[in-house]
């Protein structure tokens, strides 16, 4: 064979009509035989989110389908940086891994009604936290703001759906009850801090003011959801009967635990030198123990369902003060001076005539009196 002279490979720099038709047809035929797939990490988020919504497939084959994808996003992601991502706050740049990976792995793996009900609340948490972390550093924009809400109202409506789904769910209309006992509590409790907050930072008064307004509307949702669930128990109760009693008895015993629970707490921050936030804490075991007095006096008149109610209200005061020192406790280490005095927007009903309001250290409000301060 001779090799090719200049001349020649002039006349081979253009490819014929035949060849291109053919290079055509065989990436046309490759095409067909290979369709493009999207990246295995995108793949496996959405095996996640199928998984997670329970998408055609039976519940214990999505989540075991789906144990080894999110396993293979965080070790796509890699471990380290998922681990970082967790306290990353909007607008940072492992922001997207926590709520796009992290959250979406852990939501996965909720399966059941509860579970599912607590992880949204959970959530619904985490983003007024991060709320109030960015506005304590004075680091809260009009954006980000927006952005919070809406994911706010997202977890908010999932929460609604899976405590409905759980009313449903055998014999769930108690554990119903609680949770949006437990939310109307946790959300009347980071509406004050944030109120406290537009006094602590002027600045992030005009970014936090929808964000209240939007937990308010959430905290009045889940006061009548729960009250129309306590409707419901209620009716049951008037047949009366041993389990009306015994769920009103271990109802009992959960409320003196939460009331043990602030009292110790109220001696920690005493032996922390935190005397305005001991006596803050104090005067809310106080009403929390009377609510519990009031459910006792219930039992012994055979009001069973009156008792609960009490018991249920003085929970939830004790959770509305748990949520409060907990998130002033961290706060004071982006912002020491918080709480300033704060005017109460909203309280936590603990029973007919008695709430509580106001964040700790700052004010208090029973059933319309003039709000008193706390020191």
């Amino acid at each position: 064979m001779q090799p090719l002279n200049d001349d020649d490979m002039e006349e081979h720099d253009q490819l014929t009509n035949i060849e291109h038709e053919s290079i055509r047809m065989y990436v046309r035929r490759f095409m067909a035989e290979h369709p493009p797939r999207a990246p295995f990490h995108i793949r496996a988020l959405d095996w996640g989110e199928a998984a997670f919504l329970g998408s055609h497939t039976s519940g214990t084959f999505a989540y075991a389908r789906f144990a080894g994808a999110a396993f293979a996003v965080v070790l796509f992601v890699g471990f380290g940086t998922s681990y970082a991502a967790q306290s990353a706050l909007p607008g940072q740049a492992l922001y997207g891994v926590k709520v796009n990976v992290n959250e979406k792995v852990a939501g996965a793996l909720a399966i059941t009604p509860v579970s599912r009900a607590q992880f949204s609340a959970q959530l619904t948490e985490r983003r007024l936290e991060e709320a109030e972390m960015l506005a304590a550093a004075n680091e809260l924009s009009p954006e980000i703001s927006v952005e919070i809400q809406s994911r706010i109202e997202e977890t908010t409506t999932s929460f609604n759906s899976h405590v409905a789904d759980l009313a449903e769910w055998g014999d769930g209309t108690v554990a119903a009850a609680d949770a949006q006992s437990d939310m109307e509590a946790k959300l009347t409790a980071h509406a004050n801090v944030l109120v406290a907050l537009t006094t602590t930072v002027p600045d992030t008064k005009d970014a936090l003011a929808p964000i209240i307004s939007a937990v308010e509307t959430h905290v009045a949702t889940a006061r009548d959801a729960r009250s129309s669930v306590t409707a419901s128990l209620t009716t049951r109760a008037s047949e009366g009967g041993a389990p009306v009693r015994a769920a009103a008895d271990r109802k009992k015993e959960s409320a003196k635990e939460a009331l043990e629970r602030v009292r110790m707490l109220a001696s920690e921050r005493e032996a922390g030198a935190s005397a305005s936030s001991s006596a803050a804490i104090a005067e809310r075991a106080s009403e929390v123990e009377e609510a519990v007095q009031q459910g006792e006096a219930y039992l012994q008149t055979g009001e069973y369902e009156r008792a609960d109610e009490a018991f249920q209200g003085a929970i939830r005061a004790a959770t509305q003060t748990e949520t409060e020192a907990a998130i002033s406790l961290e706060l004071k280490k982006i912002l020491p001076a918080f709480p300033l005095e704060a005017t109460t927007t909203i309280g936590v009903e603990v029973n007919v005539g008695v709430s509580v309001g106001g964040v700790l250290g700052t004010t208090t409000s029973r059933g319309g009196e003039d709000e008193k301060k706390m020191r």
